[in-house]
């Protein structure tokens, strides 16, 4: 397995800093200030040093790996996903446990593996950091495989995901719980999610009706977290958007021109996307 080092494990830190770049977006000055306040930068230090080694050393490529920011050099934005980590932060901690638990299990499913290798094997702790390290294709000595396998277990404990019972390590109640949920939920196009697209869209498009994908799934996951307790990933926007019928009574979906590359497009139809939007016909409803 290809695992990335993210070397910024402190997941408290990371979503403190991760609100930088959704208060400051795409201004890679006042973001780097701000990353830099939680790292106790006193005056007089070298801030091109800690530029380097912590804000694109550290805390910009470890967001990046994560999912949690998108965009380049200057052009440095919080994603769909980091969004909905940010609106669960400022939740109850039930619920902000219960979002971070789904993003960072998606996370492991889509790049790591590390739960489905725990779930399987149910060994000692020791043990399971060894034979991680073993299978890691990453990092040209075991001692960096090693540091990228501690880094990713020690954030699967942050969110609750894996649990040391018994000097075993093993899933937790909350990582069996996502799965169950992830299996059998989200696996058609319900009725709420034509009416909170609708009103999604209606509160993210610009003037000319054109809506920024990332900010129409940003703005459908926060209504649906504070309204309904409900939980929409960019994954699971995604998978409930391939259901979604291209044309019905009262609307017709229409795309940008399609986009070989780019971070978080819609894929709708084997084509990439970056913007949509939403054309009322006639007899067509507010929200639906």
């Amino acid at each position: 397995m290809d695992i990335p080092l993210i070397k910024e494990t402190n997941l408290d830190l990371l979503i403190e800093t991760l609100a930088c770049f959704e208060k400051h977006p795409l201004d890679r000055e006042r973001q780097r200030a701000c990353v830099l306040s939680h790292y106790n930068v006193k005056p007089g230090q070298d801030l091109a040093l800690k530029d380097k080694s912590v804000f694109r050393g550290m805390v910009v490529p470890s967001l990046r790996y994560l999912g949690l920011i998108v965009g380049d050099g200057d052009y440095l934005r919080t994603s769909s996903n980091g969004h909905l980590a940010l609106v669960a932060n400022r939740c109850a901690p039930k619920t902000r446990q219960q979002v971070l638990a789904v993003l960072f299990y998606e996370i492991d499913k889509q790049s790591f593996h590390f739960l489905d290798f725990i779930g399987s094997h149910r060994d000692t702790v020791e043990a399971t950091k060894k034979a991680l390290t073993l299978e890691c294709s990453s990092g040209p000595s075991l001692i960096q495989k090693r540091e990228r396998v501690l880094s990713w277990l020690a954030l699967l404990r942050q969110a609750n995901l894996v649990v040391d019972t018994g000097g075993l390590l093993v899933l937790s109640s909350l990582s069996q719980e996502v799965q169950g949920d992830l299996v059998v939920g989200y696996n058609d196009v319900e009725t709420w999610f034509k009416t909170a697209l609708f009103r999604a869209y209606d509160e993210a498009r610009e003037a000319n009706g054109v809506c920024d994908i990332i900010s129409l799934r940003a703005c459908l996951s926060e209504n649906e977290l504070q309204e309904h307790a409900r939980i929409v990933t960019c994954n699971r926007f995604d998978r409930l958007m391939q259901k979604f019928p291209f044309e019905e009574q009262g609307y017709i979906l229409s795309f940008g021109s399609p986009i070989s590359g780019g971070q978080e497009l819609l894929e709708y139809r084997k084509q990439f996307y970056k913007t949509l939007i939403i054309n009322r016909t006639k007899g067509a409803k507010d929200n639906g």
